[in-house]
């Protein structure tokens, strides 16, 4: 069977739409002041990951024009192991894990919105992300941290598609753009608050306090869940 090649030009004439969006998001990166090195070191994770030759080839080139060192490019796949990587590069490697569930799992996560009842499956992703996130630091080490996390990631961005898709449901015109505004609002604080207790759990409570920290976020969620369907009866 021939091998069958594709350069960035190919994709940007055959979908160049994708190849926008994937311009955009990289410019995203590149200004957040991440280390360059370090973000095309996760690409090539993460291309290992979802079996994509052409992201792969093309992460590969990209990082060996970096300088980034051979032997991390080589043993990406068995980075826990490998003993060449930083701890601040083992981490990365680590969430590439969480961010490509998020992206690979939402299938499953639509399917079951589309034949289920929104909140409670908002409420099932709840479930699932607390008592993975709980499970991560005892699992850690063990073959079962790699889908824990992978599931957690999924579940977590579960619940922001599922909202957005009752959100359509429920509103149309005007309300609609003031309902995606609130949450685009929300997801901002959120992710700014986030940010700041993650910090905070991890200097008070070492490196599990972040996974801890989700867990205790998450199940005070399914409580507000819970006191709402209680007191609306729905």
């Amino acid at each position: 069977m021939p091998a069958i090649s594709m350069t960035y030009e190919g994709l940007a004439r055959l979908a160049p739409d994708v190849q926008a969006a994937l311009r955009a998001m990289t410019k995203a990166v590149d200004e957040s002041g991440l280390d360059k090195d370090l973000t095309e070191l996760v690409k090539v994770r993460a291309s290992q990951l979802n079996g994509c030759a052409f992201c792969l080839q093309f992460h590969l080139t990209l990082a060996r024009r970096l300088g980034v060192p051979a032997a991390k490019l080589d043993l990406a796949a068995a980075w826990r192991d490998a003993g060449v990587f930083s701890a601040r590069e083992m981490a990365a490697l680590a969430l590439t894990a969480f961010i490509v569930g998020n992206i690979i799992l939402q299938f499953p996560v639509g399917w079951l919105a589309d034949h289920f009842r929104k909140r409670w499956v908002m409420a099932g992703c709840g479930v699932v992300t607390a008592c993975a996130s709980a499970l991560l630091p005892v699992t850690f080490g063990s073959w079962i941290f790699w889908p824990l996390l992978t599931i957690a990631g999924a579940a977590s961005a579960g619940i922001y598609t599922v909202s957005l898709a009752e959100l359509g449901e429920r509103f149309s015109g005007h309300e609609l753009v003031t309902g995606m505004a609130a949450i685009s609002t929300t997801w901002g604080v959120g992710a700014l608050l986030g940010s700041l207790i993650a910090g905070w759990s991890m200097q008070s409570f070492g490196p599990d306090g972040l996974p801890y920290s989700m867990a205790l976020i998450f199940a005070l969620f399914l409580l507000v869940m819970v006191a709402r369907e209680i007191r609306t009866g729905s």
